[in-house]
């Protein structure tokens, strides 16, 4: 290729002709730059591609392992299947149901569906176990569902336990319940039902009249459940009290229950019970052989979840005893009309004057339908409003011990907040409530965490007050 410098030449000095090379390095320059950026592009593209290829191999070696984690979870799912249907041919042997809440606990979840597969496994295993444990009892329950042939009983003048049952709705499932009393070996019994005055029970009224171990007490001036509680109380007769729900039945053990006041000398027995769920038959086991001493037994109540269960149900109590601490209730609290923690005042009552106390894991007593708490307005006013007179007895205990102080004061401010927890308006008697909390917060014994926690609760009470 020949060069053109024709058109506009420029000379030296010395009149030799002068060549053009700056286009020809600058020219140079362009490739070399863009041979540079080819090069390193190619150089990322490498790297890319590496970086790719790690993490599809690392991603198919996660794949193979998790894999293999499922396929052991499944042969793990699989072994547990085969020890139920082992422990279920062979005598059942409680410490299995213990190796398989120890081996639960040994193996991590892999992910939210294996976890739950093996939760339902797990579920299954026990529930297996706790049917056959229980297999007596559970058809003893049945029976008493289906029968509804009432036998006759005569009055007995000495009963050795007084059978209290207050009555807030209406006698619905009453059958259950007598034919549940009517079945046990023990039969020196008499059965108190407390009923309200505003409300009408036919079928119980017929039953009274072929039981005569049946007792019907009025609570004619319908002033609450605390009330109906007492009046059942001072009717009793015989040396020991025990209470049941209206929808409740005793398990066949009432008499093993009662001979355990003749080994032991204590103010209240507690034993395990069976509940009625939404998801099937429950067991609430009690810690065997735990005794307490007076002081114990005065913050017993500490334990109790107030929000969910009764805690005067399934224990056998003296007599003398709870009279004594009835009789104490300031008459304040047995004319207000307060549902809802009536059992939780009355228990506390019973806790402060008792002096003795024995839990007996291996004995049932009694079987209960556990319904699940309404989250209605309604229902958690009068929640709200029931705790206002509970805190206040509460307060009125002795406080001479600052740790025990604070836990009566704890637990207040949580009976207090739960209702408050859910976005709804109250009628709150802010008041009442104001006055009877800055009881706690200008205690002396007061902590500062429970300080923290009590102006954390005026402001909600500020937020759900209408």
């Amino acid at each position: 290729m020949k060069l053109n410098f024709e058109d506009e030449q420029e000379t030296e000095s010395d009149g030799r002709i002068k060549v053009p090379q700056t286009d020809f390095f600058y020219n140079e320059q362009v490739k070399m730059e863009e041979i540079y950026k080819l090069k390193v592009s190619i150089k990322f593209i490498k790297i890319l591609s590496i970086i790719l290829v790690i993490f599809c191999l690392l991603f198919a070696l996660f794949q193979v392992f998790h894999d293999y984690q499922l396929t052991s979870f499944q042969k793990e799912i699989n072994k547990l299947k085969n020890e139920i249907e082992d422990l279920k041919s062979k005598s059942l042997d409680f410490k299995n149901l213990d190796k398989i809440r120890k081996d639960e606990k040994m193996h991590p979840e892999i992910s939210d569906t294996t976890a739950s597969i093996r939760q339902r496994v797990f579920f299954t295993a026990e529930t297996v176990l706790l049917k056959e444990k229980f297999k007596k009892e559970i058809q003893f329950l049945q029976d008493c569902m289906t029968e509804t042939k009432i036998s006759k009983f005569k009055q007995c003048e000495d009963p050795k336990i007084s059978i209290i049952v207050p009555c807030y709705n209406s006698d619905k499932h009453i059958y259950r319940l007598i034919i549940s009393i009517q079945k046990q070996k023990l039969k020196e019994v008499e059965i108190i039902f407390v009923k309200n005055s505003n409300k009408k029970y036919p079928k119980l009224e017929e039953i009274s009249k072929l039981d005569g171990r049946i007792v019907l007490v009025n609570n004619d001036e319908n002033k609450g459940t605390l009330n109906s509680y007492v009046k059942g109380i001072l009717n009793a007769k015989s040396k020991f009290i025990i209470f049941l729900e209206e929808e409740g039945m005793f398990l066949p053990h009432l008499e093993n229950i009662y001979n355990v006041t003749s080994v032991y000398d204590v103010d209240i027995y507690d034993f395990s019970r069976i509940k009625g769920t939404n998801n099937g038959i429950r067991f609430d086991e009690k810690i065997d052989g735990a005794e307490k001493n007076k002081v114990q037994v005065s913050e017993l109540y500490y334990n109790e979840n107030f929000l969910n269960d009764n805690p005067m149900l399934n224990k056998i109590i003296k007599t003398e005893v709870i009279k004594n601490a009835v009789k104490n209730i300031n008459n304040v609290y047995l004319e207000a009309k307060f549902d809802l923690h009536a059992d939780s005042l009355l228990y506390i009552c019973l806790c402060s004057y008792s002096n003795s106390y024995r839990s007996f894991g291996d004995l049932y007593g009694e079987y209960h339908i556990k319904s699940e708490i309404s989250k209605s307005a309604e229902n958690l006013q009068k929640m709200f409003d029931s705790t206002i007179y509970l805190a206040q007895y509460i307060y009125d205990l002795k406080k001479d011990d600052e740790e025990v102080f604070n836990q009566r004061c704890l637990l207040i401010i949580n009976l207090f907040s739960w209702p408050l927890n859910y976005n709804i308006k109250l009628h709150i008697q802010s008041d009442q409530a104001n006055k009877v909390i800055n009881l706690f917060f200008n205690h002396k014994y007061i902590s500062d965490q429970n300080k923290r926690k009590i102006n954390l609760l005026f402001r909600k009470i500020k937020d759900r007050k209408y």
